[in-house]
């Protein structure tokens, strides 16, 4: 697809005016389905360029725009590896960006574009039967996919991260200084992640705005209205009682805001 189709346009165009309406800003997130569509080719990248634009021209109030989700886990982008465990995914990744970063840019300068996207925590190994890279190791990569491209602009004006907690019951004051997982605790390693991979470069790094773009706490329901729920969690997930939750998202917000490059936490 180069343009969304009315219905789905609609529906935007819908929650644009109740956003306006109420003094809120919108941020679009921009993906393909899944990693079997992944824009690999040239047709698939200008197709998704054209249609991130044609976005952008429907809904003149919308200025915030992320480009993908997730893109160093293999649910999202395929393939992360190739046959002797090279990279692949920044680099490609990283075409698809700068080419609806320049779509974008072209309907108006004002639009402001939300790269990266990248998951809190991935492997490095491509022998797993998972593939997924860790935001580390994405993001280095990014730098050099960048300076190697000869780029002479900008791919994007701020870095989105979802730096979700490796559990619900881990708080977000929890640094990983000893693996490649990013949290929010993990700012200044982050920073200079941002920095290696881009400054000296067109492309802003160490000073570049920040978004935690994805922060979530999963909570137990209230006892009263367990009835209403089925299914299972992982116990992987270790839920937290909602007053627990609560402690959790004040200091997530706390920490950004001391952070100087962060602009936001959604």
């Amino acid at each position: 697809q180069t343009a969304p189709v009315e219905a789905e346009l609609a529906a935007l165009r819908n929650a644009a005016f109740a956003a306006t309406a109420n003094r809120m800003q919108v941020v679009l997130v921009v993906s393909h389905r899944g990693s079997r569509t992944t824009p690999l080719t040239d047709e698939a990248r200008a197709q998704f360029a054209q249609y991130t634009a044609a976005l952008a021209r429907a809904l003149p109030t919308v200025r915030y725009f992320t480009i993908g989700n997730e893109p160093n886990l293999n649910g999202f982008w395929m393939p992360q590896f190739g046959p002797s465990g090279e990279s692949l995914s920044p680099a490609a990744y990283l075409r698809v960006l700068a080419e609806a970063y320049d779509a974008l840019k072209a309907v108006s300068g004002r639009i402001k574009v939300l790269g990266g996207a990248v998951s809190p925590r991935g492997a490095d190994n491509y022998l797993l039967s998972r593939h997924t890279h860790s935001p580390t190791k994405f993001l280095q990569e990014l730098g050099v996919a960048y300076r190697a491209s000869g780029r002479t602009k900008p791919v994007m004006d701020a870095l989105s991260i979802n730096p979700f907690p490796d559990n619900s019951s881990q708080s977000p004051t929890t640094a990983h200084p000893n693996s490649t997982s990013i949290g929010v605790a993990d700012y200044e390693k982050l920073v200079k992640l941002l920095a290696t991979a881009f400054d000296g470069t067109a492309q802003p790094g160490s000073k570049l705005p920040i978004y935690y773009g994805e922060f979530g706490v999963e909570s137990l329901p209230p006892q009263e209205k367990l009835a209403l729920y089925d299914g299972t969690e992982p116990t992987t997930t270790r839920p937290v009682d909602e007053k627990t939750q609560a402690t959790h998202y004040r200091k997530a917000l706390e920490l950004a805001f001391c952070q100087p490059n962060v602009a936001g936490i959604f």
